[in-house]
């Protein structure tokens, strides 16, 4: 890699297998980017320009795939590296991605169904379809993706039945939660925030009565599609404000700090069971108490719509939602 001095440019300067010489320019006066635009374009050129697409690694294709899915919001980019990770694990990272057909795809398909739900299944093959798409046609590594047409999720009110408290069960939860519990609920139930927004919530967050969502880069954690909101403060909130720690996160760990997504979960589901909070159902042999801390957002899409009589555009603005479709697929659970 050198630098011309006229035009100040990063040029990177190789030999192919024949020995002749090539001159690529950058296209930046930086450093540190042509460092990394060289490791791409050196990448990008043994990948595509295989003579023979066996030549193309499983393990190495993913990694450059994940390295160009850096504008995507972490979480998302977190979850595209679980799933392929689970992919790459199963099938094996030498293995050539020439190799991999239907029907080693729909064998992958089938060794997830007894372990994870439909909808599971359902993400891992949309993971899976824009991996193989990008194969075909932005690295020309295969011919065609062997992922079958996309699964359809299965909908909402048949794969996870009840998902909103009614009022006669949001008093027992009021009665029964105290402490950081209590204002978790109180604050996923007439707030709908999502797992993320009550993992980094902090009483910084509410000013002149409103819920300020922003996002927090200092914390390592954005917002869904990095969508900044603003929601009401509901009246049941008001007393609960002055309860929330002045300094730091609204709902401290035990070992103080920001709770994680998954452990703030875990341990909202334990609690819940140890009170055997409503409802009550038995699934798979299991016996399962109380809501998931996500259906408070549920609940609180519920309060909105029949006892507020909030219309649905404002409905969509508070829930985050970026398309009034997404908002109008509460309501079926809602009717009597």
């Amino acid at each position: 890699m050198f630098k011309r001095r006229d035009t100040g440019r990063w040029f990177l300067n190789y030999y192919d297998e024949d020995g002749k010489r090539h001159k690529v320019s950058l296209g930046t006066t930086k450093k540190s980017q042509a460092s990394d635009l060289m490791a791409e374009y050196l990448i990008r050129r043994r990948i595509a320009g295989r003579s023979d697409p066996r030549d193309v690694m499983l393990g190495a294709a993913i990694e450059e795939f994940l390295a160009g899915r850096a504008d995507l919001a972490p979480m998302t980019l977190r979850w595209y590296r679980y799933r392929l990770g689970r992919f790459v694990r199963e099938m094996g990272e030498d293995r050539s991605v020439v190799s991999i057909t239907t029907q080693r795809i729909l064998d992958y398909r089938l060794s997830m169904a007894p372990v994870y739900s439909q909808n599971t299944v359902a993400g891992h093959m949309r993971v899976l379809s824009t991996f193989f798409k990008w194969l075909v046609e932005e690295q020309r590594a295969i011919e065609f993706t062997p992922v079958t047409p996309r699964v359809r999720k299965v909908p909402r009110q048949q794969s996870q039945g009840r998902l909103a408290l009614t009022p006669d069960e949001r008093r027992v939860y009021a009665e029964k939660l105290s402490g950081v519990w209590l204002n978790v609920y109180m604050f996923g139930t007439y707030a709908g925030l999502r797992l993320g927004e009550l993992a980094h919530f902090e009483r910084a967050d509410i000013r002149d009565g409103v819920i300020h969502l922003v996002n927090k880069p200092h914390l390592g954690w954005t917002l869904k599609d990095y969508e900044a909101r603003m929601i009401p403060l509901e009246p049941e909130l008001a007393p609960f404000v002055a309860l929330l720690p002045e300094i730091g996160p609204a709902f401290p760990a035990p070992r103080g700090g920001f709770y994680g997504i998954d452990e703030l979960t875990k341990r909202w589901t334990r609690e819940v069971t140890r009170l055997a909070l409503p409802p009550h159902r038995v699934r798979k042999g299991k016996e399962i108490w109380g809501v998931r801390l996500h259906e408070l957002r549920h609940t609180y899409a519920s309060i909105l719509i029949q006892e507020r009589g909030v219309d649905i555009g404002r409905v969509m603005k508070r829930m985050g939602h970026s398309s009034i479709m997404t908002t109008q697929g509460y309501f079926h659970q809602f009717n009597p």
